[in-house]
């Protein structure tokens, strides 16, 4: 294996474990995945991953940078969609009197995040080596 195929390889595993990592963890309930047994959109992440795992042996550099591309759109509109939403539950919160102690239970984002991000940037690692190895 080279470095593109350790990158890809990697990234894409990376990417659909964090498809398991908590992303928004509450108080009160627990935690959230990107997964969510099923009914979320880690199911089309978990695609995006294995179709990108795929790629990574076959050194299909190019498509690849299509399906780190999707599943990047796809992080960016939920993490942007949590984003405000959480934004909006703790306003609400904070117009209706609640104490501090109800603002810290209050949902907040995850780690999980920086696992899903951290697999996108090695997707796109793996295909910026492939063109600065093609450039020597």
């Amino acid at each position: 294996m080279d470095r593109k195929q350790i990158l890809g390889v990697a990234g894409a595993i990376i990417l659909g474990i964090g498809a398991f990592c908590p992303i928004v963890s509450m108080k009160a309930a627990g935690a959230l995945t990107f997964f969510n047994q099923g009914r979320g959109d880690g199911v089309i992440l978990l695609a995006l991953a294995a179709g990108a795992l795929m790629l990574a042996i076959l050194r299909r550099q190019t498509t690849l940078l299509a399906s780190a591309v999707g599943a990047a759109g796809l992080v960016g509109y939920d993490l942007y969609r949590f984003w405000v939403r959480l934004d909006q539950a703790r306003a609400e919160l904070a117009a209706g009197g609640a104490s501090p102690e109800q603002l810290a239970g209050a949902p907040q984002l995850s780690w999980g995040w920086l696992v899903m991000a951290a697999g996108l940037a090695l997707l796109f690692a793996a295909h910026l080596a492939k063109a600065a190895d093609s450039r020597a």
